[in-house]
This record gives C-alpha cells, sequence and structure tokens, in this order.
C-alpha cells in the first residue's frame, strides 16, 4: 500500500510537469533555510533545528492563483531530556530524522505577497539519534541508533504559508507545516511534528 501511494505521488509529479512543462506561465526556482521543528504528542517531547534545501515550479492559472510544487530535502532535528526522579537519571535524546519532502501548494497572491496552502507529502530517508544516559554521579553511557526501523516511511502533512517576493526574482517565505500521522509506525502512538519554516527563494 505505501509503495502504491509513492507511486502515485511521483506519477502524478511527472503528469503535472508533462503537462505544463511548455506553458508560458511556468517558472522554476530554488529555495533553502532553516526548520524549526517540534514533536509532540509522544511518550517525550522535543525540538530543534534543521535544514531544508531543494527546487520549486510553479504555475500560474491567473495573475493571482496558481500552483506551487517542490522537491525538498529536509532535516527535523530534535533534542529532549528527561529527568526520573527515584533514581536520580537523565536521558537526553538527539536525533535528525531526515525527508524528501514534496509540497503541492494552491497560492493566491495580492501584490508582492503570496498566500499558500495545500498537503506535502513526506518520505522518510534517513534515522540518526543518539542517546545520552546518566545515573546519580556515575558517567554518561552514550548510544546510538541508525535505521528506519518502527517509523512511518511515508506521511502525509498539511501545509500553511506565505511568502514575500523582494524583486522579481527573490523572494523569502515563512511556512508552518503539521503532520497529519505520527512519526512512529504504531497505532497506539501520536507523535506529530510540527515544522516552521523560514526560506529564502530564488526564481530563474
Amino acid at each position: 500500500m505505501k509503495k502504491t501511494i509513492k507511486t502515485l505521488v511521483i506519477a502524478g509529479g511527472l503528469l503535472f510537469a508533462s503537462n505544463f512543462a511548455t506553458g508560458q506561465d511556468l517558472t522554476f526556482g530554488a529555495k533553502g533555510g532553516l526548520n524549526y521543528s517540534m514533536l509532540t504528542g509522544g511518550v517525550s517531547d522535543g525540538n530543534g533545528l534543521g535544514f531544508h534545501v531543494g527546487g520549486i515550479a510553479s504555475y500560474d492559472f491567473s495573475d493571482k492563483m496558481g500552483l506551487r510544487g517542490e522537491l525538498l530535502f529536509s532535516t527535523r532535528a530534535l533534542s529532549s531530556t528527561e529527568e526520573i526522579e527515584i533514581i536520580d537519571s537523565k536521558i537526553k535524546t538527539s536525533s535528525t530524522p531526515s525527508f524528501v519532502a514534496i509540497p503541492v501548494l494552491f497560492n493566491y497572491s495580492f501584490d508582492k505577497i503570496s498566500l499558500m496552502a495545500g498537503p506535502q507529502f513526506s518520505i522518510l530517508a534517513s534515522y540518526k539519534a543518539e542517546v545520552e544516559t546518566t545515573i546519580a554521579s556515575l558517567d554518561p553511557v552514550t548510544a546510538e541508533v541508525e535505521g528506519t526501523d518502527g517509523l512511518r516511511s511515508f506521511s502525509v502533512d498539511f501545509a500553511l504559508g506565505a511568502e514575500y517576493s523582494v524583486s522579481d526574482n527573490v523572494g523569502v517565505s515563512l511556512r508552518y507545516v503539521r503532520a497529519l500521522q505520527s512519526l512512529a509506525d504504531l497505532d497506539n502512538d501520536d507523535s506529530r511534528y510540527n515544522v516552521i519554516q523560514l526560506s529564502a527563494v530564488y526564481k530563474f
């Protein structure tokens, strides 16, 4: 089922590109910036800074309405600390999941501002974590985890944001992304990402 969904997303992107590749209102560009990620709803919450970088393709239906597709490599770094008073211990976890993100957003433009909203499809590319455990006055013990076992390989998010055009080619954008599915591939887990993205955009 997951492979089928991925195939449909990729096929849809190729269809979008083929339909509008010769259109005069199709523009391309690149973007990159910072991610501030928050994981909530799980056993332990966390937050941290990551980054995103990739390409964009925009098609304008009119002067005000359009469609924006993006292909991004995105990291959602997290750091959390949990203290257990009973045994005087502290567990510090740092993780860096990486995703291939495909937002497909409808946009409405006025003056130099574009408002955007729509789904984002996220494919988990890699996952690395470091867990440091300290008990009382003993030296910390560190364990490293790598791999995507037990994590959701494909998820759907909702994205909402705005972009300001500094010039015809340069813009800045602010976007909020809310995961609609949990990070862990478990029925009883509801750990979800909230990501705030600040980006610089360049249109060719």
